[in-house]
């Protein structure tokens, strides 16, 4: 027994969950916060006796936007210390789905706007409502300031209740944030509630507890009835009172902390799992965005260093629109239609910020280079920083020579091959060795005729081979049947094959965008038409086509190409849908060759490993987690062969495995949630994920492990494509060859290059993936004059030494984020 309380403490923080978005958009949201922050603020006005907490640095930014009187109201309680700003980040984030730098600008964003308005530093992360928190929180919490973190959302879960109500969460790396799960929910408005709520606190020793008070989701907040009601209902038992949260954790951490059960794992809610796939056109503009985002910073700190000024006030209104965008009842799927209409002018707002900033950074790099040696040149850049050899797409029109050769930096002729795409024409070619965060020119010359080329590209009626894989595809089902690597003399596949499809009925009884109810499974087993769709010295491509059949539903199309290229290590497939189904759930499975015990999926900022749930070793709660979020890649390795297969995709969140077989979840067809739930503007509910859908995914066959295989450094590559920019010939200082930056040390990557806030340094976002201390050096390009460690505040930690004037030693620990500024010398 840890301690008995003579009396029992309930202590309560006013408190109005206020959903960014949900059944009704941002500008309804904005009419919200303003009726129900005037009604606490009345109630603080009159009263000591009453606290309120607030998350969310959209919601004041709103107010001192457009209710300027209410936001320096707001500012004079938070100065006197009845109004708690809490949350830190710029909205309540979901927290599977947005990568790990997408969440550490949530708390960039959220607490720099926070200590600049209100002096503040918030130490409590406060996500009552989030659907499930990502194992790598505690870490980015911590390395923000974060020390505390609420939650309510757990007690959704029907059956196996999580154990706990107060506890230390722990991330791989050993940080570690003191969480409560507060008992109930967060919308309690009434001394019965309260009373209620004291059944379900779980850590029965410790008679302090910590519960939001007031109506939300809609705001609503709280009146001083419900104040003198809640005040009234303290008896000889129970005190009950109102404090701000930051008060019960120092107090709880003083007083119990060092007694306080450890949760070392992710806080998966075992319930909600549709939220992974709901909104498949959202959650793919959400990938697309952050990889757009992050290289348009790249090239910008690149080009800053050339002496152009750096893009900031663009990139900060991207940034908001994008943080905003990932609240959770937004990029989980589970919001009105108006809500993803609205989202699409933002995501096209991002888009055309970061693409016009990519493009006017490759040019800026382009013009310093040395292009001379032929008519024209290509300029092949990789925003990733280890050399990497892959695919380049262009324009044919962008050449603007009908007859060539291109030249690699050696002087060879490399193949190319012409493809057409839709309406224009493109040549596809494979870039060798393009060096960390550099690049390399390729030489455009003039010929007079076409000149033929021969790789180990070979195919048949129903078989594509390269020197790495041979692929056998049924013409009688469309199922890849067969993969044979070459080199490892070893079958892939199990007797299922793979790239099949299952849909399962899916008649959610309640909350349909939110839940997964997998019922009849039909297979899509005999394809409307196969045949060999490119055929080159560089790709090719076989296409299969499927039709799904629904009464009184218009046909769904699935055509998939399945593609091997020249030199690239793995099997690509290129899923178009048009999808009109309604009430269904469509996954793409492949059958692996053997079972393993364990699958590692990538996670933000780190990685996760999760028992399968059908292993007779499963635990209860592993056994529930029979849908799961993953970012980038899924890796299924067989730890006695030394061998693996990773599965990468583009734009997809959830995953299952059932004994050998590894599926990602497409798309789904649930019904919308309806706005006269909340009295709002009634609208008949339609289906989501209607239209035509492109999903790109890929097996990499491997030697060892995922980490042996570098797994984590394939999904950064299928996600981040090489970039391209064609030049006529001309001088320049930079050679024709050149990295700007580059790691040495197995399982560092980087996740952020950026200019820092408040300087002229340079951000470098480092997190080390093999779960080893390593020590690690960064080469740069170019001279330094100064460096630091930081934390993801950017606040200086102390300096690090330089050596030959561009290299960085760095000690980073397992599963570390570290945060680097470097300066220039001038």
């Amino acid at each position: 027994m840890i301690f008995v309380h003579e009396k029992s403490k309930i202590q309560l923080i006013g408190h109005s969950h206020i959903d960014a978005v949900w059944l009704w958009d941002r500008e309804e949201t904005k009419r919200v916060c303003k009726e129900t922050f005037g009604k606490i603020l009345d109630i603080l006005d009159k009263r000591d006796d009453f606290y309120f907490a607030q998350s969310s640095a959209q919601f004041y930014e709103w107010m001192e936007e457009e209710a300027p009187e209410l936001f320096d109201r707001i500012k004079q309680h938070v100065k006197e210390g009845k109004w708690e700003v809490v949350g830190g980040m710029w909205v309540e984030s979901d927290c599977n789905l947005p990568s790990g730098e997408s969440l550490v600008r949530q708390l960039l964003y959220g607490k720099r706007y926070f200590k600049r308005k209100f002096g503040v530093e918030v130490r409590v992360g406060w996500l009552p409502d989030t659907f499930g928190y990502c194992w790598t929180l505690p870490q980015i919490f911590k390395k923000s300031g974060i020390d505390y973190f609420l939650t309510s959302k757990l007690n959704w879960e029907t059956t196996l209740k999580f154990p706990y109500s107060l506890f230390w969460w722990e991330s791989p790396d050993g940080s570690r944030v003191l969480s409560c799960e507060t008992p109930g929910g967060y919308n309690n408005t009434n001394a019965r509630t309260i009373y209620w709520q004291l059944m379900s606190w779980k850590n029965e020793d410790i008679r302090s507890i910590l519960l939001p008070y007031g109506e939300g989701d809609h705001g609503g907040g709280i009146t001083e009835d419900m104040v003198d009601d809640a005040l009234k209902s303290s008896n000889d038992l129970v005190n009950v009172y109102f404090k701000p949260a930051l008060d019960y954790f120092t107090n709880v951490e003083k007083e119990y902390g060092k007694y306080l059960p450890t949760h070392n794992d992710e806080l998966y809610l075992k319930t909600h799992r549709g939220t992974y796939t709901t909104q498949a056109k959202v959650k793919w503009n959400n990938r697309k965005a952050e990889v757009s985002m992050d290289i348009a910073e790249r090239l910008s700190s690149l080009t800053f260093l050339f002496g152009l000024p750096y893009p900031t006030d663009k990139m900060n209104m991207a940034w908001k629109r994008l943080l905003f965008d990932q609240f959770h009842d937004a990029l989980a799927g589970s919001s009105i239609e108006k809500v993803y209409e609205d989202e699409k002018e933002d995501y096209d707002h991002i888009f055309s910020i970061s693409n016009s900033i990519i493009h006017q950074g490759l040019k800026v790099l382009s013009s310093k280079v040395d292009t001379t040696g032929g008519e024209r040149s290509v300029l092949i850049f990789t925003p990733l920083t280890w050399s990497r050899t892959d695919v380049v797409k262009l324009p044919l029109k962008s050449i603007g020579i009908d007859q060539f050769e291109i030249l690699s930096p050696d002087g060879e002729s490399i193949p190319y091959q012409r493809i057409s795409g839709g309406e224009e024409e493109y040549i596809l070619f494979v870039a060798r060795d393009i060096p960390g965060f550099g690049y390399k020119v390729y030489r455009i010359i003039k010929t007079d005729e076409h000149k033929a080329f021969h790789t180990d590209l070979k195919h048949s009626s129903h078989t594509l081979e390269n020197e790495f894989f041979r692929v056998e595809i049924s013409p009688e089902t469309g199922i890849v049947e067969r993969i044979y690597d070459k080199s490892r003399r070893r079958e892939i596949l199990g007797e299922q094959g793979g790239n099949f499809f299952h849909i399962y009925q899916d008649e959610t009884p309640d909350e349909s965008a939110w839940n997964i109810w997998p019922g009849r499974l039909e297979k899509l087993k005999k394809p409307e038409s196969m045949r060999i769709a490119e055929t080159g010295p560089v790709k090719i491509s076989c296409e299969v086509m499927y039709r799904y059949e629904q009464d009184e539903r218009e046909d769904s199309i699935f055509k998939v190409d399945i593609s091997l290229y020249q030199g690239v290590p793995r099997i690509d497939f290129d899923l178009h849908i048009d999808w009109n189904a309604r009430h269904r759930f469509v996954k793409v499975g492949f059958d692996l060759d053997g079972e393993v015990e364990f699958v590692t999926y990538e996670i933000p900022y780190g990685s996760i490993s999760r028992r399968r749930p059908d292993s007779n070793m499963a635990s209860p709660t592993e056994r529930a987690k029979w849908e799961v979020s993953a970012q980038k890649w899924v890796d299924y390795s067989f730890a006695k062969d030394d061998y693996g297969v990773s599965l990468l995709n583009d734009s997809k969140y959830g995953f299952d495995v059932k004994n050998s077989v590894v599926r990602m979840s497409l798309v789904r067809s649930a019904d919308y949630p309806n706005p006269r739930s909340m009295g709002l503007e009634s609208l008949r509910p339609s289906l989501t994920d209607q239209g035509v859908h492109e999903v790109r995914y890929a097996l990499y066959p491997h030697e060892g492990d995922w980490r042996s295989a570098e797994t984590s450094k394939r999904g950064f590559e299928f996600n981040y494509p090489l970039l391209s920019v064609v030049e006529d010939a001309h001088a320049g200082q930079l050679p024709g060859e050149r990295s700007f930056l580059s790691i040495e040390g197995r399982g560092i990557l980087i996740g952020a290059i950026k200019k820092a806030e408040d300087n002229d340094g340079i951000v470098i976002r480092l997190y080390e993936t093999n779960g080893k201390d390593v020590s690690a050096r960064l080469i740069f390009g170019i001279p330094l004059r100064a460096a630091w460690e930081a934390n993801l505040m950017e606040n200086k930690i102390g300096d690090i030494s330089i050596e030959s004037r561009n290299t960085i030693p760095v000690k980073i620990g397992k599963y570390e984020i570290k945060t680097l500024l470097i300066f220039l010398e001038t």
